[in-house]
């Protein structure tokens, strides 16, 4: 398949971001910056795909090499809840995924993972095994509490009754980090290193904020929060599990939609969860509806769709043993483990 004067090849980043923040279906996981973090923190090499006409951008893939001894995948994008193809027309989304299949096969991978909001590729088998949250936020902050479901209310104002405050800033990104890495053992899962924290927040500086509630002088919640055209997206958010008693991420999400509104975001996107985990009955007690998420795979060495999830209950015994080590010793083991399990 070939359109006449249209060229595929690697960015080098000219002109991507623009392209990017100009398509109207563009997602924050489609910038530039998350190859940079990636070949930075994991040393996994960006293939970020264009297609051009008359030397203008006309669609983009980001794809990432995860290449690890467990096997190599080629992913539109690890971490990331959603970027698949941005073009002008649906013929060079095809011949953009026809060249990201090139190299999954050029480099031996076992499989080409696309991450979509939509089921975009009817040929390809896919996994539904996320669901997303995106809801509008209303129209004045005073709102917000409101809108809550019952339960919900309840807890954010239990919270402000216990004297819980909240605060915004990049200077507490050690504290954010430290509470994920407490939240992470809690839940028996691997953490990612905090210099995947730090790199992120450099590359996005504009784009990213961290907002963390305290109890007396101690931060007990926080959450690293992007921020994307009209959009806030809360991303890496968690709780001391000795507070939880006092509704802290109750209280933290009420405070970041109101936020979010006084900076002029009009929705929050919520992000990815697994259906039926804690975090997916969350949201929906926030007043969110899931929406379905398509991840699509081309097989190439791999003969079905991969099922590495924390729900697969072959990590049930990990899981478990990961939970009683002592915090320095899954802050030091984490990463390295995460590598091989990134989701």
């Amino acid at each position: 398949m070939q359109i006449k004067d249209l060229t595929i090849s690697l960015s080098d980043g000219s002109g991507w971001d623009e392209y990017v923040l100009n398509h109207p279906d563009s997602l924050f996981y489609h910038l530039y910056g998350w190859g940079l973090a990636f070949e930075k923190v994991f040393n996994f090499k960006k293939f970020y795909l264009q297609a051009k006409r008359a030397d203008k951008i006309c669609g983009v893939l980001p794809l990432i090499l995860v290449d690890t001894a467990l096997g190599k995948k080629m992913i539109s994008i690890p971490i990331g809840v959603y970027a698949g193809v941005l073009s002008n027309e649906g013929t060079i989304d095809k011949m953009l995924i026809e060249k990201a299949v090139a190299f999954t096969k050029e480099f031996g991978c076992d499989y080409l993972e696309i991450r979509n909001l939509k089921k975009s590729y009817p040929d390809m088998p896919s996994k539904e095994l996320y669901v997303t949250f995106i809801r509008e936020l209303p129209a004045t902050p005073q709102d917000c509490l409101g809108l809550l479901p019952r339960k919900a209310r309840a807890a954010a104002r239990e919270a402000i009754d216990k004297g819980l405050a909240y605060d915004v800033g990049l200077k507490y990104l050690d504290d954010c980090y430290n509470i994920y890495a407490i939240n992470q053992r809690y839940l028996g899962t691997p953490v990612v290193a905090k210099k995947w924290f730090t790199a992120l927040s450099e590359i996005f500086k504009d784009k990213t904020n961290i907002l963390v509630i305290k109890s007396g002088q101690r931060c007990i919640a926080s959450v690293l929060t992007f921020f994307y055209k009209d959009t806030v997206l809360p991303f890496y958010g968690g709780c001391i599990p000795g507070f939880f008693e006092l509704n802290p991420n109750n209280y933290m999400y009420l405070k970041l939609e109101e936020y979010g509104i006084e900076k002029g975001y009009k929705f929050c996107d919520f992000g990815r969860s697994r259906k039926d985990t804690g975090s997916y009955h969350f949201k929906i007690n926030q007043g969110f509806n899931p929406n379905q998420l398509h991840y699509q795979y081309y097989l190439n060495k791999a003969k079905k769709v991969p099922e590495i999830s924390p729900s697969n209950k072959s990590f049930d015994l990990a899981k478990c043993a990961w939970k009683h080590l002592p915090l320095f010793l899954t802050k030091w083991m984490g990463p390295v483990v995460f590598k091989y399990v990134i989701p």
